[in-house]
């Protein structure tokens, strides 16, 4: 009973990288182009008229007019370029510089790249832990060295605190994001108002990576003890 407690811990934790794989991708990528849904993954909107937004991503920008949306992958783009991208006219009218210049500085200035540094960590913890288990499968018939069970306990542990670095980043990117979004709507009177489609799956992002850490260290807890103790079991299982 323990066994098939432990295996459905082991798929439900693992299954949780599913969500995860899928939150941070779609976050970053907010508003880098026209494809359903990824203009509506905004961090903020910028009210120019009542027929024109923008909206604004982490690496993309987006110009909405009553007719036609468009976006541009403003990454490494300097003001300039992006104005040129955005020469296509909303109504026959181009958009306003200023209104660009806005965005601009709401994306480089305000919103800081902490969730990106979030979505690194997680990427590298996953990639520690995937090194730890297909060095684990490997060595599970054969009678582990001094050197592998440091190297074991050293997979472990580093994947385990960069899980949980990880979440922590994405939980002070969902409460710095939630906060600024509250405060330019306050301070611009209604014209700049916070995605929300956005700040939720901030929020669903860091609960689910929370969730994941739990559960990654509920099934190492204890293994680097029983991992000492695996040079006496040959077939004993330290993953």
């Amino acid at each position: 009973m323990a066994n098939i407690t432990q295996v459905g811990s082991k798929i439900f934790t693992y299954a949780l990288i599913i969500p995860l794989l899928l939150f941070y991708p779609l976050l970053l990528c907010g508003c880098v182009s026209t494809s359903p849904g990824i203009p509506n993954l905004h961090l903020v909107q910028i009210e120019v008229d009542d027929e024109t937004k923008v909206r604004v991503g982490y690496y993309g920008i987006c110009a909405i007019g009553t007719d036609n949306t468009d976006c541009i992958a403003s990454a490494f783009l300097s003001n300039s370029s992006i104005s040129k991208k955005f020469q296509k006219s909303l109504r026959g009218q181009p958009l306003s510089q200023d209104s660009l210049n806005e965005a601009i500085k709401l994306q480089t200035k305000v919103f800081l790249n902490v969730f990106v540094i979030a979505g690194l960590l997680l990427f590298f913890g996953l990639f520690f832990e995937l090194i730890r288990i297909c060095s684990t499968k490997r060595k599970r018939k054969t009678t582990p060295s001094s050197s592998t069970i440091r190297r074991q306990n050293f997979y472990r542990q580093f994947s385990l605190a960069l899980a949980w670095a990880s979440s922590a980043f994405t939980l002070a990117a969902a409460a710095a994001n939630t906060q600024t979004g509250k405060g330019l709507k306050q301070t611009s009177e209604g014209t700049i108002s916070p995605g929300q489609t956005s700040l939720a799956l901030h929020w669903v992002a860091w609960s689910v990576s929370l969730l994941f850490s739990f559960g990654l260290t509920m099934l190492h807890r204890g293994r680097s003890g029983v991992a000492s103790q695996a040079g006496k079991m040959p077939d004993s299982s330290f993953d």
